[in-house]
C-alpha cells in the first residue's frame, strides 16, 4: 500500500531530505490555511474531529491554537471504537483532509460522523484534484 511506503510523505518522519524540507513546508503553510478556514465557521475552543488525522500535523496545530481537538485514522477497528466513545451531538467541528477519497464504507462512516456532529455543527472535506498529476501518478 501506497500511504505504508517511504514516499508518503504525509506519514514519513523523514525531515532531512530537500523533498521533505519543502513537503513541510508546504504542509505548513496549508495546515495555517486549513485553520484560518475553519475559524470562519466555528471558535478555536470548540469540539473539534479531524477524520484521516494522519501522523496528526493539523490536529496537533488546532489543539495549539486552543481547539479541543481528537482524531481518528480510519482503520475499520480504531474508527469503530473512537466514534463509540464519542457521545451523539457532542462534536463542533469535523474535518476531513484528502481521506473522503479513500473510504471504502463511506455510507457507514457518513452516518457516524453526522451521529457525533452537533445540529448546527461543521463539517469540511477538501478532496484532491482527479486531474493533478499527483493523482495520474499514484492513480
Amino acid at each position: 500500500m501506497y500511504y505504508e511506503s517511504d514516499e508518503y510523505l504525509s506519514h514519513s518522519s523523514d525531515k532531512q531530505s530537500l523533498i521533505s524540507l519543502v513537503y513541510n513546508k508546504a504542509q505548513s503553510i496549508n495546515t495555517r490555511r486549513k485553520l484560518k478556514l475553519i475559524k470562519q465557521y466555528s471558535k478555536p475552543d470548540d469540539s473539534l474531529l479531524d477524520y484521516g488525522c494522519g501522523v496528526g500535523v493539523f490536529l496537533l496545530n488546532a489543539i495549539r491554537s486552543g481547539w479541543n481537538g481528537q482524531g481518528i485514522e480510519p482503520s475499520k477497528n480504531a474508527r469503530e471504537i473512537a466514534l463509540k466513545n464519542i457521545r451523539s451531538n457532542a462534536i463542533d467541528t469535523i474535518t476531513l483532509w484528502h481521506v473522503l477519497e479513500h473510504i471504502h464504507n463511506l455510507n457507514t462512516v457518513l452516518l457516524d460522523l453526522k451521529r457525533v456532529l452537533k445540529e448546527n455543527g461543521t463539517f469540511v472535506a477538501a478532496v484532491p484534484n482527479f486531474n493533478s498529476w499527483d493523482a495520474s501518478k499514484y492513480q
